[in-house]
């Protein structure tokens, strides 16, 4: 869940406003955030700095996305959520929180992992959870694809490509898709938001296999709060990695090919002994 480049998306069903807190194992670790409301489209970005700590090797940031409003009409109070891109010159973790009931009126604490873009995968199952145990559960989700002239130019166009089941995908009344700014004030992603998904396990993905979607799952009852990112590839995206495959050389040989694979941040040095 390390990178550098994540998308956030206000969580189903709180008004409050999310918390963030940015952590790294890397020294002069910077990182801007931009986000937009839903009312108004014209992004903003702040730029942060990670105090790191040599003696732990290791950093992080919390910053609010807004202020937030616990009056006024659910559609009122929406206008303040942010939608955000976080952009890293080191690789980072994300991690989302939400307030409890003192802040929404309802629904507890939570937290969960932000997954960057490159560890997206295709498609999700995902169960609601309803009927198993607390019959006042509500369950949402919310979705962030990234914008690629292949998989995902728009909304209008691509946006029935992104299937619950066997149906496209109907964001929240009033919400429709909303854009997502990279730093540059280029539109870099798109979100949608179900507050109330259907009974049952769904199954949430993108019709073409070779796209990525993200997913999370939210739920909510009385004074109870869940999170979860729905999925996420594991590849190393963070520090090199070196392998070397296996070689016999023999007395009579007189040269050996001993092939290295690098992956993961190529940026950063790697050493062999041989």
């Amino acid at each position: 869940t390390w990178g550098r480049l994540f998308f956030t998306v206000p969580i189903v069903g709180r008004y409050s406003g999310d918390h963030y807190r940015v952590a790294t194992t890397t020294a002069n670790t910077q990182f801007t955030v931009t986000c937009r409301t839903l009312t108004n489209s014209t992004p903003t970005t702040a730029h942060f700095s990670i105090d790191f700590n040599n003696a732990t090797g290791s950093g992080f940031k919390v910053f609010n996305t807004n202020s937030g409003t616990t009056s006024g009409s659910p559609s009122s109070r929406k206008e303040d959520l942010q939608w955000c891109c976080i952009e890293s010159n080191n690789p980072v973790l994300v991690m989302q929180y939400a307030q409890g009931g003192t802040a929404d009126t309802f629904g507890g604490p939570l937290m969960t992992i932000i997954p960057p873009v490159v560890q997206y995968l295709n498609n999700y199952t995902v169960p609601t959870g309803k009927g198993i145990r607390e019959s006042q559960l509500d369950v949402g989700f919310t979705i962030a694809v990234p914008r690629d002239d292949t998989y995902f130019r728009s909304p209008n166009e691509d946006g029935s490509r992104i299937l619950v089941n066997t149906e496209a995908i109907t964001p929240d009344p009033g919400e429709g898709w909303t854009e997502i700014f990279c730093a540059n004030g280029q539109i870099c992603g798109y979100s949608a938001r179900v507050e109330h998904a259907p009974d049952g396990v769904l199954t949430i993905r993108h019709v073409d296999p070779r796209a990525a979607v993200s997913v999370w799952v939210y739920g909510m009852a009385g004074a109870a709060s869940f999170g979860f990112a729905a999925g996420f590839k594991l590849d190393a995206v963070a520090f090199p990695v070196l392998h070397a495959e296996d070689v016999t050389v023999m007395e009579m040989d007189s040269e050996a090919v001993v092939v290295f694979t690098r992956f993961g941040d190529l940026s950063r040095g790697s050493r062999f002994n041989v």
